[in-house]
């Protein structure tokens, strides 16, 4: 498969990586290891890697409440759900299998606090770990 390319932000990091370095730092925690800006042309080629805005915007709706499934909203969710107009939460305990959880330290995607509360949640955790320095893309 052919990863998309975007021209017109990789050309802007090319001219000016300090302006997507400090955008890329704002999005997901400390993105520039040790002052190489010559790696942020090349994380901004394959934006959003395998991502899309509706993952984006689904992330920041977990964040601001409950870890649920995609709403689509009252109608939509009865549809598709078939129990409520609003998503039902996950069931984290039918999560059967060993989890080992590795955060960083700088992620601004997936905060600590988040990864504490599915530490909890989750029944099978064996491992979590804080990776000092580390990002949502390292």
């Amino acid at each position: 498969r052919r990863r998309r390319k975007m021209p017109a932000m990789m050309g802007l990091c090319w001219s000016l990586p300090r302006v997507c370095a400090t955008f890329a730092d704002f999005v997901m925690g400390s993105a520039v290891d040790g002052g190489n800006l010559k790696t942020i042309p090349v994380l901004f080629a394959y934006c959003p890697g395998g991502s899309s805005t509706r993952n984006a915007e689904h992330l920041f709706a977990i964040r601001k409440a409950t870890f649920r499934p995609w709403d689509y909203g009252p109608k939509g969710n009865l549809a598709h759900y078939n129990t409520s107009i609003v998503p039902p939460e996950y069931n984290l305990t039918n999560v059967r299998v060993p989890v080992a959880l590795y955060y960083g330290e700088t992620d601004r995607l997936a905060s600590t606090k988040g990864m504490k509360a599915q530490v909890k949640a989750l029944p099978n955790v064996f491992k979590a770990s804080i990776v000092p320095g580390f990002n949502h893309i390292d």
